[in-house]
């Protein structure tokens, strides 16, 4: 057992958590074994993002529970046999959604695959809704590109859709006036560097736009291209 994995385990052990194996996956870390409470799997799988894998695979079941079934379609025709189309869109989630909307703009003939019974029945359904500015993506990498992008082109593309989506913004707040200097250095860089636009807001400010906070905050960054879809 390799260092990073021997640290990993011995993580889960100090959290209670016995009898988890841990082992190297493609670059990530795979988790499996079994727990007594669902609290405990996702403590493993938070204990062990935070020794720098590409990602976690958490495999580890819970005593007593059983997954639901994958709910198979009603209607089973053959209508995809020998079917040939130029693009095979696998997933029918919010991404392979948008994929297969955007590629019927083209003559191409395209064929969007799900395993379930509906669409965006996974992750796409189960967020809180937020499109984020992409303040939190480092500049340079693909993520920021693409967040700061893609947070864009929701203005258009839910008008199309006939979507609700509102620009409520976001507030970034600090109970600590110290803490506001290193924070400021930060987001004025990245706002920089990623094309996002965002203000500081003072005490008073912060108030205002948010009365229902606790007492205590010295002040903020508001983030305006935030929205709730």
């Amino acid at each position: 057992m390799d260092k990073k994995i021997n640290s990993v385990v011995k993580v889960l052990q100090s959290k209670g958590i016995e009898g988890i194996d841990c082992a190297p996956w493609r670059g990530s870390i795979r988790l499996s074994g079994e727990v007594r409470e669902y609290g405990q799997l996702v403590s493993a799988g938070q204990a062990a993002a935070k020794f720098g894998y590409k990602g976690v695979v958490n495999d580890i079941r819970v005593k007593g529970f059983t997954e639901p079934a994958v709910v198979a379609p009603e209607e089973r025709d053959g209508s995809l046999e020998n079917l040939e189309v130029d693009v095979a869109v696998i997933g029918g989630g919010v991404i392979g959604c948008a994929i297969a909307r955007e590629l019927s703009r083209y003559a191409l003939s395209v064929v969007l695959l799900e395993k379930e019974s509906d669409v965006a029945m996974h992750t796409s359904s189960r967020n809180d809704g937020m499109i984020h500015p992409g303040i939190a993506s480092k500049p340079g990498t693909l993520r920021g590109l693409y967040n700061v992008r893609g947070n864009a082109l929701y203005t258009q593309l839910t008008h199309d859709l006939d979507v609700p989506f509102e620009r409520v913004g976001n507030l970034i707040l600090s109970e600590s006036r110290t803490l506001l200097v290193p924070m400021g250095l930060l987001f004025k860089s990245r706002m920089g560097k990623l094309g996002i636009e965002g203000r500081k807001l003072n005490r008073h400010e912060v108030y205002e736009t948010e009365p229902c906070l606790r007492d205590d905050i010295a002040g903020g960054y508001l983030f305006p291209s935030s929205g709730i879809i």
